[in-house]
């Protein structure tokens, strides 16, 4: 994924997102006093983290990307459900060590985001410092799914191993949502109904990282044009001791497939993203009103 594009498309959500917001009568106030906040200042030296962060949890590899000028945060774990538990590292050198660690400098960990208990709190202050609702914009997009079998013979016959991709741009129901902490919201944080343990693991709840928050119940898909798929790389275990370590580091799989998506058209990708984006977020926002 190339960065600037990246950048790009966050931006103009960031954008779209304040134009949004002004459309259903809220006033935004201006970036530059909310970064003057000393509450502001308190957060992001707590939980900020660097831009484009290498990023791995239970649904997969991820960028984690903010709005130029922001500084990108994670909410603490327990309001973040499953997407802060970093139990899944497809993409070798992302993530890795004690805890966890994005290999990028400055970026989260699975310990660092137990560890900002604090946060909710923090945020009620900045809400309360600004007399203004916190609003937090989060939009998770995926890039398509893989499948694998195999046709298993005898001991002694050799298996097939067969892999398959497809490049499709979505947002993620649960995780992409528009989240808002009031001034008189619980400080200690919201969880999802059944207490802390629905936060974590395949079922946890969606992302409640704030005292009103808006998904969308079932995922969006969109376009398949811009990207092109190269042939993938297969991996076999070529002897007995790969029957012990896995055809790649912690796969422990027979046969391991790499393939290799590329956005051949970042002009169509970008203006595809946004539009998923802000049909989305008119809609959610439309609720806040009601």
């Amino acid at each position: 994924m190339d960065t600037k594009l990246l950048a790009e498309i966050t931006d103009a959500i960031y954008v779209q997102l304040n134009a949004d917001l002004s459309a259903n009568g809220f006033e935004v106030l201006p970036k530059s006093t909310v970064l003057a906040s000393a509450s502001y200042q308190k957060m992001i030296q707590m939980a900020g983290i660097t831009n484009f962060s290498k990023f791995a949890n239970l649904n997969g590899d991820t960028v984690l990307v903010g709005a130029t000028g922001l500084k990108p945060y994670l909410p603490y774990n327990r309001e973040t459900g499953k997407f802060s538990v970093q139990l899944k590292t497809l993409i070798q050198g992302w993530v890795g060590g004690w805890g966890q660690k994005s290999s990028t400098e400055g970026g989260p960990s699975n310990i660092s985001t137990g560890e900002t208990y604090a946060l909710p709190g923090l945020e009620v202050d900045l809400a309360k410092e600004l007399n203004a609702n916190l609003v937090k914009a989060t939009y998770v997009v995926t890039l398509g799914s893989t499948k694998a079998s195999v046709d298993r013979f005898s001991s002694t016959t050799r298996n097939n191993y067969t892999g398959s991709a497809f490049a499709q741009v979505g947002l993620l129901a649960g995780q992409s949502r528009i989240a808002f902490r009031t001034p008189t919201a619980d400080a200690k944080g919201e969880s999802a109904p059944g207490g802390y343990t629905t936060n974590f693991g395949n079922n946890a709840a969606p992302a409640k990282d704030g005292n009103v928050v808006l998904t969308f119940s079932e995922s969006l898909a969109g376009g398949t044009d811009f990207f092109a798929i190269a042939t993938p790389e297969a991996k076999s275990k070529p002897a007995l001791l790969g029957s012990f370590l896995g055809a790649g580091p912690g796969t422990g799989a027979d046969a391991q497939f790499t393939f290799t998506a590329t956005i051949s058209d970042p002009a169509a990708y970008r203006t595809e993203v946004l539009s998923m984006v802000t049909a989305a977020q008119r809609s959610m926002l439309t609720l806040v009103k009601q």
